[in-house]
């Protein structure tokens, strides 16, 4: 998904853009991760042995992923103790970011869906290039975002949808219950 080839594409790039990067920022500040954004990130910066979680986005118009990335010294040092596993709490991550975004493109008419989150172990962009990488520091610790989307080129933003002004203000984070 290199480049940006219709006015579609181009529309939610830019809405993408103003939106994910604050919105994650806000979401680690809120639960103490103190992880910033820094830059748009290559994956290089990045340590090997990577915990990534991905959810599917699809809506009318669009479908792709996005993904957390976080070194594994990362996780373990930044999982607080709700979560069964330091896994568990990046797919948490991944899902909460998710969330906020659908909210977020809610307020812009489109009612984005998000599946459940996938793990998976390994090394940078362990599953495909994407379009738009937003990278996380805190000293040693790193995240990083990705957002990987193919979007129809008459994707239009229209009215916000039902309940889609939803507070962004509580985390409710599932364990094992």
């Amino acid at each position: 998904m290199t480049g940006l080839s219709n006015r579609g594409q181009v529309r939610f790039a830019a809405t993408a853009r103003m939106v994910l990067p604050p919105t994650t920022e806000a979401l680690f500040s809120q639960l103490g991760l103190g992880l910033k954004l820094v830059e748009t990130a290559e994956t290089e910066q990045l340590a090997p042995q990577l915990v990534c979680a991905r959810v599917a986005l699809s809506a009318n118009r669009l479908a792709g992923f996005l993904s957390l990335s976080m070194p594994r010294k990362t996780v373990i040092a930044l999982t607080p103790g709700v979560c069964s596993t330091p896994e568990d709490w990046v797919a948490e991550l991944c899902n909460q970011v998710a969330g906020r975004f659908s909210n977020r493109l809610g307020r812009r008419g489109v009612a984005l869906k998000v599946q459940p989150p996938v793990l998976a172990r390994g090394t940078p962009s362990v599953f495909v290039p994407s379009d738009h990488r937003w990278l996380f520091r805190a000293g040693e610790h790193t995240a990083l975002l990705e957002l990987d989307v193919v979007v129809e080129s008459d994707f239009q933003f229209t009215t916000p949808v039902a309940g889609a002004a939803l507070s962004e203000g509580a985390v409710v984070l599932f364990g094992n219950e």
